[in-house]
């Protein structure tokens, strides 16, 4: 890769860095009980609840990265204090002014998946070792992700979640939230009339707003009776049902989206493809981060491992976005291999405003995989992260409430 590029890349890599270290100086050490250390400082204390986060990292493991990283041993007691001054609402912080200052990709998207998965967490009461509980998630398609929801019932289900969402009134309501069939229902259609809320979501095939008669010729693609029509309900408020035909599946969708003319079949086929996104990034960050894996029934610490999720996984696929920008389709980065160069050689370097050129330089040069495809259409085609999406979890700490 030229080193114009390169550079460019750098530049703005760097001015996180910038940000990380103003963060630390201006805003953690003002609003903590923060007391110099020659050992240990709040940059480490931030860096272990970030290296935390990786795949199957251990206390022992981030301990000593740490200590290699200052080339002295730092204690593992020396490192909890550190990482305890910086509460929830510090990382939470850290994590909207990110957001706020560096998510500038794809902002024209007005649409935003939501769906649910579980997790594990440590649980030696139980059979298993672990016990399940669920989360739910935003997909942001223009990368601007909502607020951070919180909730302190461990027993609640994504359906709960999502309405205490909409209740706490979080819902960008310039977006139009996707959901799939799991969410429908008549407290759906007036939660999100009454909240202002744009919604399209999926039918179950038996749902009673369909018409009996709306079914497919199986030999040609039309639609007997009505595909896209309007219905009234009982307390005079309307929805649209919109049906169509892709890959041989036939789909049906709900909407108060009632615009015909603005909002065409071809609108929705186009819009329901993007809730795919979510079960993506629900895939990729069990795969590379701790989420699914976590080591502690602690609320706050379970609090702080998902923020600190969310503050890595914005890192890294901003980082790639850039990559994306300045190279052109030059060449083509393999996403597994740089999120373990990322925790290795980037993360520490970034929390601690130390990154160089030359490190970039040859990060890069590591972690780059040139194909030599046969068939022209797919030689050098540039890895394309999805768009970075933001995780709503149930738990909540009291200072937040």
């Amino acid at each position: 890769m030229e080193s114009k590029n390169i550079n460019s890349i750098y530049k703005e890599i760097n001015k996180i860095s910038l940000f990380f270290k103003n963060y630390v100086n201006k805003y953690l050490k003002q609003n903590t009980d923060f007391v110099y250390s020659k050992k240990s400082s709040l940059n480490d204390g931030l860096l272990y609840h970030l290296l935390k986060t990786k795949i199957n990292s251990t206390q022992q493991d981030v301990t000593t990265n740490i200590s290699l990283i200052n080339k002295q041993k730092i204690s593992r007691q020396a490192l909890t204090k550190r990482s305890d001054l910086i509460s929830i609402t510090h990382l939470n912080n850290l994590y909207e002014s990110l957001i706020n200052k560096f998510n500038t990709f794809n902002t024209e998207s007005t649409l935003s998946s939501v769906d649910g998965t579980k997790i594990n967490i440590y649980n030696k009461k139980s059979d298993k070792g672990y016990e399940t509980i669920n989360l739910l998630g935003i997909y942001n398609n223009n990368n601007i992700p909502n607020n951070i929801y919180k909730n302190n019932d461990i027993n609640k289900s994504e359906i709960q979640l999502f309405y205490e969402y909409i209740d706490k009134n979080l819902f960008d309501k310039t977006k139009t939230i996707v959901l799939d069939r799991l969410y429908f229902s008549n407290k759906l259609i007036n939660k999100c009339i009454d909240n202002n809320i744009n919604f399209i979501c999926r039918l179950k095939s038996n749902t009673r707003y369909l018409n009996k008669y709306h079914l497919f010729n199986k030999n040609t693609d039309k639609i007997y009776n009505h595909n896209d029509y309007i219905v009234t309900l009982n307390n005079n408020k309307q929805i649209r049902i919109i049906s169509f035909k892709q890959n041989e599946k036939i789909y049906h969708l709900a909407t108060n989206l009632l615009d015909t003319t603005k909002y065409n079949i071809n609108y929705f086929k186009n819009a329901y493809k993007t809730r795919w996104n979510i079960e993506i990034y629900f895939k990729i960050t069990k795969a590379n981060t701790n989420l699914n894996n976590i080591k502690t029934k602690n609320i706050e610490k379970i609090n702080k491992e998902i923020i600190s999720i969310n503050i890595i996984s914005f890192l890294y696929s901003y980082i790639l976005k850039i990559y994306n920008k300045y190279t052109k389709n030059i060449k083509k980065i393999n996403n597994t291999l740089f999120i373990n160069k990322f925790y290795e050689h980037l993360l520490d370097k970034i929390i601690n405003n130390k990154l160089t050129f030359k490190i970039l330089k040859s990060i890069i040069e590591i972690i780059i995989i040139t194909y030599n495809d046969t068939n022209k259409n797919n030689i050098n085609k540039r890895y394309s992260i999805m768009p970075y999406t933001k995780w709503h979890y149930k738990y909540i700490f009291k200072e937040l409430l």
